[in-house]
């Protein structure tokens, strides 16, 4: 078992008010449960893109930040899930 979940769930909870322990206790294990979930999906997915050699994606926006002149690029997948990436300009456009 994976005791940083309880404890992530412990904090996430907050302090236990005085003759609510078994309330608490329940609140605790039911965030434990849904973390634990949530890594497992997380896992899943990173697992699968990392997997991945292609995918299908459409460029959404280009955004140039004029203090640093990094670009910063937004695609949008074909699960509608958008990813953003930069990328320094380190010599001038031709």
């Amino acid at each position: 078992m994976d005791y940083r979940l309880v404890i992530a769930a412990s904090h996430a909870a907050g302090p236990c008010p005085p003759g609510e322990e078994r309330g608490w206790g329940r609140r605790v294990h039911a965030l434990t449960a849904d973390l634990h979930l949530i890594a497992q999906q997380a896992a899943q997915d990173i697992a699968r893109l990392e997997s991945a050699s292609r995918f299908v994606a459409f460029l959404e926006k280009v955004e140039i930040e004029e203090s640093s002149r990094r670009g910063l690029r937004t695609w949008r997948g074909t699960s509608s899930t958008s990813v953003r990436s930069s990328r320094r300009r380190t010599a001038a456009a031709p």
